[in-house]
C-alpha cells in the first residue's frame, strides 16, 4: 500500500516537475528532448506498476489538506487502467514530436502544455468531487489553448471559437454544480449518489441533465461539436494528436463514471434522451467526414462519430456494455492517433494533406501506406482488428438490451466510415491527382517518428489480435464499478 501511495503521488507530481524542468532547460535542445523522453517513460512505468500492483483503491489528499478542503484523488482500477492507456499514447506522441518541425519553433510552449494536459488528465479521471472535476477540466482547457496557440500560423479566429464554445460549456457546468450542491449539500460523487437517489426524479433530472450537456459540449457530442473539426486541423500535428487522444476521451471516462454511479442517469428518461443523441453524434460526425477533402479534417470529424459509439454503449448501462465502451474507447485512442500520425508524416514529407494535391503515395512510401490501410480498416470495423471487436461487443450488448435501431445506426455509420477512409486511400494513395502534381519534398521524417508510428501500430494490432488479456482486465474494471454502484446506492 505504501508503494501504491508513492506511485499515486508520483503520477500527480511528475507532470509538475516536468513543467518546471522544461522552463529551465529551454535553451538546451538535446537536454530538453532527453528530459521529455525520460519523463514520458517514467510516467508510463508508474502507470504500469500501479496497475500490476493494484489491490484496492488508493486515496490521496493533495498537500495533505484534509476534507472538506482537500483536493482528493481516488486511484481505482478504472483510473489505473486508463493511466496506462494514456501514458502509452503520450510516449508515442512524445517520440513523434522530436522530429516535428512545428514543435522545434516553440518547444517550451508545447512541452509545458504537454505536461499540463497530462496533469489535468490525471486529476480529471481520478477526482471524485464535481468542483475539482471542473478545476481539472479547466487545466486541460488552458493546456489545449496553449497547444493551439503554439502553432505560429494558427488564426486567432479558430482559437477564439475553440475558447468560446468551451467557456460556454464551463459556465453550464458551474451552473449544474451549483444546482446539485443546493439539492444534496455535497459535491463528492459518492455522497451525491446517496443523496440524489432519495430525491424525486423531477428534482434530480434538471441539474444532472445540465451537467451531462455541459460535459457533452466539452467532449464533442452532438449538437455543439463544431469547435472540434475547426480547431484540430489548424494546429501542429503533434498538438493535434495530443488533444485528439486525451481531451475528448477524458470526458468519456468521466461520463462513464458518473452514469454508472448516479442512479438517476440510468433512468429511462436519460436513456431516451442520450441514446438518440449518441446516434446523431455518430451520423453527423461521419457525414461531416464524408464531405471533406482534407485528411486531417476527415479524421477530426471521425473523432466525433466514434465518440457516439462510446456514448451509446455507456447508456446501455450493463456490465457487458461497460466493457464494450471502455474497449472501444481504448481502440479508438490508439487507432485514431495512429491515423493522425500517418497524416502528420504525409504533411511533413509532402507539405500538404489535401487529397487534391496528393497522388500515388502507396508507390512512394510502403510503410505509411500499409499502416494507414490497416488503421483505416480497423476504424471501419473490419475483422480481425480491434475496431471489429469493439463494435461487435457494443452490438452484442445492444442486442441483449433490444436496441435494434441503435444497431442499424452503427452499421450504417460503419459503411460511411469505410467510404471516407477508402476515399483517402483511393485519392491520396492510389490514383493520380487530377488537379496538381505532388509537391516537392520539403522535409524528411526522423527515426523517432518512424519508431512512434510503428510502436503505436503494434499496440492496437496486439489488442485486436489478442484481446483476451485486455478483456480480462476490463471485466475486473467493470466488476469494481458495478460493485461500487451497489454499495453506494
Amino acid at each position: 500500500m505504501i508503494v501504491s501511495n508513492n506511485l499515486a503521488h508520483g503520477a500527480v507530481s511528475l507532470p509538475l516537475m516536468m513543467i518546471l524542468l522544461h522552463l529551465f532547460v529551454e535553451k538546451y535542445s538535446k537536454i530538453q528532448r532527453t528530459i521529455q523522453v525520460l519523463g514520458a517513460l517514467i510516467f508510463l512505468s508508474f502507470a504500469i506498476c500501479f496497475l500490476l500492483m493494484y489491490k484496492a483503491p488508493v486515496t490521496i489528499a493533495v498537500s495533505n489538506w484534509q476534507p472538506p478542503f482537500a483536493i482528493t484523488l481516488v486511484f481505482d482500477r478504472l483510473t489505473c487502467f486508463m493511466l496506462v492507456v494514456f501514458a502509452a499514447v503520450l510516449n508515442c506522441v512524445s517520440f513523434f514530436s522530436m522530429g516535428d518541425p512545428a514543435i522545434k519553433r516553440k518547444k517550451r510552449e508545447f512541452y509545458c502544455a504537454f505536461w499540463l494536459l497530462t496533469l489535468g488528465m490525471v486529476g480529471a479521471i481520478s477526482t471524485h468531487d464535481l468542483f475539482n472535476l471542473y478545476v481539472w477540466l479547466e487545466v486541460m482547457l488552458v493546456s489545449s489553448l496553449i497547444l493551439i496557440l503554439s502553432n505560429h500560423e494558427q488564426p486567432l479566429s479558430e482559437l477564439f471559437h475553440y475558447a468560446l464554445i468551451n467557456v460556454f460549456g464551463t459556465l453550464l457546468m458551474l451552473a449544474s454544480i451549483g444546482l446539485i450542491y443546493s439539492l444534496t449539500g455535497t459535491l463528492n460523487y459518492y455522497e451525491i449518489a446517496k443523496q440524489i437517489s432519495t430525491l424525486p426524479a423531477y428534482y434530480a433530472a434538471p441539474p444532472l441533465g445540465l451537467l451531462i450537456f455541459a460535459l457533452g459540449i466539452k467532449g464533442g457530442i452532438f449538437p455543439l461539436y463544431f469547435w472540434l473539426p475547426r480547431a484540430y486541423p489548424s494546429t501542429s500535428i503533434s498538438s493535434c494528436m495530443l488533444m485528439a487522444s486525451i481531451t475528448t476521451k477524458v470526458i468519456m471516462v468521466v461520463l462513464l463514471r458518473l452514469v454508472y454511479l448516479l442512479q438517476p442517469l440510468q433512468s429511462d428518461v436519460f436513456q431516451t434522451l442520450l441514446i438518440p443523441i449518441a446516434c446523431a453524434t455518430m451520423v453527423f460526425g461521419v457525414l461531416g467526414a464524408a464531405t471533406q477533402i482534407n485528411i486531417r479534417r476527415i479524421l477530426s470529424f471521425h473523432i466525433i462519430s466514434q465518440l457516439g459509439y462510446v456514448l451509446f454503449s455507456i447508456m446501455l448501462v450493463t456490465k457487458a456494455s461497460l466493457v464494450a465502451a471502455i474497449y472501444f474507447l481504448v481502440h479508438n485512442i490508439f487507432v485514431k492517433t495512429n491515423l493522425f500520425m500517418s497524416c502528420g508524416l504525409v504533411e511533413q514529407r509532402y507539405a500538404t494533406n489535401d487529397l487534391n494535391k496528393l497522388q500515388r503515395l502507396a508507390t512512394k512510401n510502403n510503410l505509411y501506406s500499409i499502416i494507414f490501410f490497416l488503421a483505416a480498416t480497423s476504424l471501419a470495423g473490419f475483422p480481425p482488428f480491434s475496431g471489429f471487436i469493439g463494435k461487435f461487443l457494443i452490438i452484442s450488448a445492444a442486442v441483449d438490451n433490444a436496441f435494434y435501431a441503435g444497431i442499424a445506426f452503427m452499421i450504417a455509420v460503419s459503411l460511411f466510415t469505410m467510404y471516407s477512409m477508402f476515399k483517402i486511400w483511393r485519392y491520396g494513395f492510389c490514383e493520380k491527382s487530377e488537379h496538381l502534381e505532388t509537391v516537392a519534398l520539403p522535409g524528411t521524417v526522423s527515426r523517432s517518428q518512424v519508431f512512434a508510428f510503428i510502436a503505436l501500430c503494434l499496440i492496437w494490432l496486439s489488442i485486436g489480435m489478442w484481446p483476451d488479456p485486455i478483456l480480462k482486465q476490463l471485466n475486473l474494471v467493470a466488476h469494481d464499478i458495478i460493485q461500487l454502484q451497489v454499495t453506494v446506492t
